[in-house]
């Protein structure tokens, strides 16, 4: 009858809502546990790191192919300074470039601009990575007879005033003559996800 089929419309438009809802739900609660999982990836990397330390959260990004920087949610009122270390689990992302009142702007090594001396784990190579805006970074500067090989993790060498000594930076993907020919360059993978970063540690230098 007309009654059944409309109670049957009925009942079918409040199970389909409540299908909704419950998807709604489960959409929340997986970023609920994603977001757990990456706070406590922070916590524990907080805790590891004997100095003071300030976790921000991003809220904004210039990826443009000449410019990789993010905003902070962490400025001067939180104790963020200029040249501050940035960290993620996977290791090095960058470090203060500007501080303002409330946030702060990040370099990312992936930035032109950006620089840092480094050293091979294994062979002890030692040169500076540098960004070229692409997600790949490049260790120049290697002398010839220095040795690095594929699959090698590059660390900080702490040469400088701004970059602790070993952190984490990425691994040799590729070596080759640099154009100059009096120097090895090799392609690094950065360890650091720049595109998913969410969250990240800022602290100063330890030495």
């Amino acid at each position: 009858t007309a009654v059944q089929f409309w109670e049957t419309f009925q009942d079918q438009s409040r199970l389909e809502a409540r299908v909704i809802e419950l998807e709604s739900q489960l959409i929340y609660y997986h970023e609920a546990l994603r977001e757990n999982e990456r706070l406590k990836k922070i916590l524990d990397l907080k805790q590891s790191i004997p100095a003071k330390t300030v976790a921000a959260k991003i809220i904004g990004r210039d990826l443009s192919p000449w410019r990789k920087t993010l905003i902070l949610d962490k400025g001067q009122s939180h104790g963020i300074v200029k040249d501050m270390m940035v960290l993620a689990p996977e290791g090095l992302v960058g470090r203060i470039l500007e501080v303002g009142p409330l946030t702060s702007r990040v370099i990312l090594l992936t930035d032109p601009d950006a620089r840092v001396s480094a050293l091979t784990a294994d062979s002890r190579a030692q040169g500076v990575v540098a960004g070229n805006g692409s997600p790949r970074l490049q260790m120049k500067y290697l002398e010839l007879d220095s040795g690095p090989t594929v699959g090698e993790v590059v660390l900080t060498s702490g040469i400088g005033e701004i970059f602790s000594k070993e952190l984490k930076v990425g691994m040799v993907e590729a070596v080759s003559r640099d154009p100059d020919g009096l120097h090895l360059v090799a392609s690094i993978r950065p360890f650091v996800p720049f595109s998913k970063l969410e969250e990240v540690l800022c602290l100063a230098s330890s030495r």
